[in-house]
């Protein structure tokens, strides 16, 4: 497993407007915690975290002044909805002898027959899969072989391969699997049925409330 760095300053300030001076100077405000230790509140460079997220690294070391080093996990990470920019993160640190619970990305590897030959869709409704072992057992990724799904397969958590880590999530919940293309058809129709309907209630209760003024 590579070892990353990520470099923390402590900050005594806290607030919206700390947060935006920190992001304007190109900071992104955060909190640290630890089992047993009380939460301190840290500041990190924007571009330094980023490099951090653009790689499946589960564990890094936090690095605070005085060069004091602990081994870590990014618990959450919160972004802009419209920039994509972390703009607050929480850091846990960690025993590597105790277990941890973690979410890990779900990758799909190859092309299922069921698209390639059949004519499918491939459905992916589970992105990140939480885990929970040993920090140094823990793999950064769990990749799925889904070329040999036909239309109607499925391939759920129960399917996947644990090694020395246990799966979180209930077992029947699908990660990937092939629909025809009226079911994906069909659901659309429904979310649209949907969102006219909760629309026109919207519009009548304004009605309502207009009529009551």
């Amino acid at each position: 497993m590579p070892q990353v760095t990520l470099n923390v300053e402590l900050r005594d300030k806290t607030g919206h407007r700390t947060g935006r001076f920190l992001r304007r100077n190109g900071r992104v405000p955060g909190v640290f915690y630890a089992h047993g230790e009380d939460a301190v509140t840290i500041s990190m460079d924007t571009i330094e975290l980023n490099r951090i997220l653009n790689t499946e690294v589960n564990i890094i070391d936090v690095t605070f002044p005085g060069n004091s080093i602990k081994k870590s996990v990014l618990k959450e990470v919160q972004v802009d909805p419209v920039t994509e920019e972390p703009v607050h993160v929480d850091i846990m640190g960690i025993n590597i002898k105790e277990k941890i619970r973690l979410k890990i990305p779900v990758l799909l590897k190859g092309t299922p027959t069921g698209v390639k030959d059949q004519g499918g869709i491939l459905v992916h409704p589970i992105r990140e899969v939480e885990i929970e072992g040993l920090p140094l057992e823990l793999p950064e990724h769990i990749t799925v072989e889904i070329s040999e799904l036909a239309i109607g397969d499925s391939v759920t958590i129960g399917h996947l391969e644990s090694g020395k880590f246990v799966f979180v999530d209930d077992e029947h919940e699908v990660v990937a699997n092939v629909v025809h293309p009226r079911v994906v058809e069909a659901e659309e129709e429904a979310e649209e049925e949907l969102l006219e309907g909760e629309e026109a209630g919207e519009e009548a209760e304004e009605q309502s409330e207009e009529s009551n003024e």
